[in-house]
């Protein structure tokens, strides 16, 4: 399986060009600000979360937080401020914290994210996250092995990972993998199979036949077919095997253990277009094609993933280019900047009043409108989606 990198395909361009020719005079973003400590936990409480001065300290010392800077005095009281951005990373951490406690997790996607945080730990924080993540699938198997057998007769992992697929497959929601495509439920038990076989490095020459279903339980499978632009999977259902030797966790978990700083920086410039730019090839395909276009809808809330998404995505990265796949990776993130880069014109353009926005769309060729104004609906919904208001609640 090869991404074949057409995923800025003509029709986001048009858009693009579209899009370009709106006038706008002025920014409507709020200049950064430098604040006080009790000014960052009031723009906290005001986005739902309950930050005490103990926890922002335990944040600070850890490195997930920038210390504040003392820039004068209030009389004899000397007077300390947080460097602009510190209430925009204040914010992620919290939103991060709600999907795990594991601080090491958090580390990452703040590291991801660009955010400045003690790099030096990034590393190490990987590599926990990693060996625990293998830890806990060990235990679910060896728990599952003994449910399947209570006479205490040996179950293989392998077996009870069929089991534990069959399961997952009945849960409803998105867990593990996105329903948005219909399959009955002993198929999906397969593909699900299939995936974590994968995921953990399981020889997988007999299950080749499950590669296609495992496309159809990731819902990418829609990526095979479709208008040229949005056709983004090349190749056999098959060869998803080959990726093995990049996304299991052994791998991983090796991966994070020997990167090089270069090699992990690069590996966050390619895993930052991910995150920032599949979310909006996902919202532009959608609003052309519909929900379930091009297979990408699992994609559209990646920016909201749980933290330990990131500790599987950057050593899988540098798994990607130690195995000769930078110039794939290299045609891939352009294209996602080059998505990347219309946020602000669709920021904006969401941001004006309601008749000012109508007019600026009218602007656009009239067979784009419909599509513009559905990008704009799901682009709120998923902003929506990212900063809704909150109850209350401490973290």
């Amino acid at each position: 399986m090869r991404l074949s990198g057409r995923l800025s395909g003509s029709r986001s361009k048009s858009l693009n060009l579209t899009m370009s020719k709106w006038e706008y005079c002025g920014s409507l973003r709020a200049v950064e600000e430098r604040l006080t400590t009790q000014q960052l936990q009031e723009r906290a409480w005001a986005a739902g979360f309950e930050i005490s001065q103990r926890r922002l300290e335990d944040w600070r010392y850890r490195g997930l937080m920038p210390r504040p800077e003392r820039v004068g005095s209030d009389g004899k009281a000397p007077r300390w401020l947080y460097p602009a951005g510190a209430e925009e990373q204040l914010l992620a951490l919290c939103r991060y914290r709600e999907a795990t406690k594991d601080l090491e997790a958090v580390r990452v996607a703040l590291w991801v994210d660009g955010f400045p945080v003690d790099e030096q730990g990034v590393r190490e924080a990987i590599g926990t996250v990693l060996v625990g993540m293998r830890n806990r699938v060990e235990d679910a198997l060896a728990e599952e092995a003994r449910r399947a057998d209570p006479a205490g007769e040996p179950v293989t992992p392998e077996t009870a990972l069929d089991a534990l697929a069959y399961r997952a497959a009945g849960v409803h929601g998105n867990r593990p993998t996105p329903r948005t495509i219909r399959m009955r439920r002993a198929e999906r038990a397969h593909g699900i199979s299939f995936l974590a076989r994968l995921f953990m490095g399981y020889d997988l020459d007999e299950r080749l036949a499950d590669a296609k279903l495992a496309e159809r339980a990731m819902g990418i499978s829609a990526g095979r077919r479709g208008p040229a632009p949005y056709r983004w999977l090349d190749g056999k259902p098959e060869e998803l095997a080959d990726l093995r030797s990049i996304i299991s966790l052994p791998v991983l978990i090796k991966a994070a253990e020997t990167s090089t700083d270069v090699e992990l920086r690069r590996a966050r410039q390619f895993a930052r277009a991910f995150v920032h730019g599949l979310p909006l090839i996902a919202l532009f395909a959608e609003a052309m094609l519909g929900p379930r276009a091009a297979g990408l809808a699992a994609a559209k809330n990646i920016n909201q993933a749980d933290p330990e998404f990131y500790c599987m995505l950057v050593p899988a990265l540098v798994a990607a280019l130690r195995s000769g796949y930078a110039e794939n990776l290299d045609t891939i993130q352009t294209a996602l900047d080059g998505m990347t880069a219309l946020a602000p014109d669709l920021e904006q353009l969401a941001a004006l009043p309601e008749a000012e926005r109508k007019r600026r769309i009218q602007i656009a060729p009239a067979s784009e409108r419909p599509q513009l104004r559905r990008l704009l609906q799901l682009q709120a919904e998923q902003q929506d989606a990212k900063t809704g208001k909150r109850s209350k609640h401490k973290i």
